[in-house]
This record gives structure tokens, C-alpha cells and sequence, in this order.
């Protein structure tokens, strides 16, 4: 109840602090003499608009390469503020993860800079909180938007050899090059093999980036089939800036 029962027909509402949406009102009306609880009654409903209309979140690109160290721009837009100066506040919900975490708080700042260094494959999420600068809501409009971090791949490496053939005991060097085809991350990375003869052990061996004149190692150890080993490298962990 707003006001009890009383020969004012009057109610003023204060509407400061309502929520957007719709607030209905209504009234009992009885004679004075009635006793019954109403003898007629009314209702009217009553829409709360928000301070801004909506929002809307950008990303700019859209898709990164893991590692590369790619920055994004998130931006956040506030339509049809009643005020000029709106507030933004950014937000992201890291791949496999069910938790939004604050990655920057409320300012007139309608941007946020994101560097992906460190961001695993994946769909990573931003969102925008956006408020009206004399609104006291925790926002008045909110959205999101996807940015996808593609692994970093070599899908094809060749290897040649020159001389391709040499004479026992001569002591002639031989240059093993690898080519590696279609990277799209921050460029190859090589590790050189070698099985000798028949045996089912292969030999790590050491030598420069691209172009190597090969030395075997001081580790024995290696894969056991004829075929180069997939390198594995530890992901960083992911940051922010």
C-alpha cells in the first residue's frame, strides 16, 4: 500500500530510484459510508525508461593469432544517453572459464586496449557495462562480443640436403635445410633429427635456425620411429593490459 484510505484522490510518486521497466499503479475507491474493502478499483501501468536507450561492443579485429601479439580494440557505445558523458566499464570471460573479471572500470573512456600475447586458442568474450553519467546503477545497458584466438600452425615443412651423398670418412659437411610452408604465427621454429643406419633410435642434433650444417648432440636420446617428433612448447600464461 501507498497511502490509505482518505478523501485525497492523490498519490505523488517519487520515482527516483526505480528500476527500467514498467511500474503499475492502482486504486480502491469506496463511498464513504461503505464498509466493504472497495467498490471499485483501477489500475494503470507506468514504463520506466533507461538513462541510455542501449549499448553495443565492438572488437576490432575480430580474430587473432596465437602468440602473435596482436592488440584489439574493444569499444563500447552508448545510444541515446539523457546526459552527454556516458560511462563505460569493460569486462572479459577468458576461454573456459565461466567467470567475467573487471578489466577496466568506469570511465568516460569509451575504449580498452587488449594485448593477446599469452591468449590460448580459443573464444575469448568482452562485454560492456555502460551508464548514463548522473545514473547510479550498477549499468544501465549492457553487451558483448567474441574475439577468436587460431592457434599458431605449421601445416607443411620439406627438407633437402646438400651434397645429397657422401663418401665414407671423407669428413664432408653436409647442410640440412628445412623449409617450413604456411605459417601464420610469429614464423617457424626447427628441431633436427637423424636416424642412423638401421637403428630405431633417432639423434637430436644441434646447428643454426634455417640453414644447419649438422653435429650430433651429446644427448642419445630421441624418438624411436624414423619419423621427427611434433615439438610441444608450454603456453604462456594469459595477460592482460
Amino acid at each position: 500500500m501507498l497511502q490509505a484510505y482518505s478523501v485525497n484522490n492523490q498519490y505523488h510518486w517519487n520515482s527516483n530510484g526505480a528500476a527500467p521497466g514498467t511500474e503499475n499503479f492502482g486504486v480502491w475507491a469506496k463511498d464513504t459510508s461503505s464498509s466493504a474493502a472497495y467498490d471499485a478499483l483501477d489500475s494503470i501501468p507506468y514504463t520506466v525508461t533507461s538513462p541510455c536507450d542501449s549499448a553495443n561492443i565492438t572488437a576490432s579485429p575480430t580474430s587473432v593469432i596465437q602468440a602473435s601479439g596482436t592488440h584489439v580494440t574493444i569499444t563500447g557505445i552508448a545510444n541515446n544517453c539523457v546526459n552527454p558523458a556516458p560511462q563505460f566499464e569493460f569486462w572479459a570471460r577468458w576461454s573456459g572459464s565461466p567467470t567475467w573479471v573487471l578489466l577496466q572500470g568506469y570511465s568516460t573512456k569509451a575504449t580498452y586496449d587488449w594485448d593477446s600475447n599469452g591468449a590460448l586458442p580459443g573464444t575469448e568474450n568482452f562485454g560492456v557495462w555502460v551508464r548514463d553519467s548522473g545514473s547510479s546503477a550498477a549499468y544501465d545497458q549492457l553487451a558483448s562480443t567474441q574475439v577468436t584466438v587460431i592457434p599458431a600452425t605449421c601445416p607443411t615443412v620439406t627438407i633437402n640436403a646438400v651434397p645429397t651423398t657422401v663418401v665414407h670418412g671423407a669428413g664432408t659437411h653436409v647442410t640440412i635445410t628445412a623449409n617450413a610452408i604456411g605459417c601464420n604465427g610469429a614464423g617457424p621454429f626447427y628441431a633436427f633429427w637423424m636416424r642412423v643406419g638401421t637403428t630405431r633410435r633417432s639423434r637430436h642434433m644441434t646447428g643454426t635456425a634455417r640453414a644447419r650444417q649438422l653435429e650430433p648432440s651429446t644427448s642419445e636420446s630421441g624418438p624411436r620411429m624414423a619419423t621427427a617428433p611434433t615439438a610441444t612448447t608450454p603456453s604462456p600464461a594469459r595477460r592482460s593490459q
